[in-house]
């Protein structure tokens, strides 16, 4: 599946392009557009929360690349953080849409 949507924060458009990695798994994938600046992810996402998940929830592995550097990775706990806006941007909004 395929989804796309628009998102207006701080009256900017982002624009937001996922899909599901391979029929009948639990990853997706897609890009970010934030203030000019893609930023790319993959995610496992679970049905339900857990334990493993971020703050509980269903997202337990997450990695986003901005210009081919790894900006931030959650392999069921934090390896790396998102220390820049676009990264935690980029974050919030995977986790808004999957979690």
């Amino acid at each position: 599946s395929f989804t796309k949507d628009w998102i207006y924060v701080q009256f900017r458009v982002i624009y937001v392009v996922q899909k599901q990695k391979e029929a009948g798994t639990m990853w997706k994938e897609g890009a970010i557009l934030i203030r000019g600046k893609v930023y790319k992810y993959q995610a496992k996402v679970y049905e339900e929360g857990s334990e493993y998940g971020i703050e509980g929830g269903r997202v337990s592995k997450v990695m986003i690349k901005h210009d081919g550097e790894i900006v931030v990775n959650y392999d069921r706990g934090w390896d790396v953080e998102p220390e820049s806006e676009g990264a935690e941007l980029a974050l919030a909004i995977i986790l808004k849409e999957n979690n």
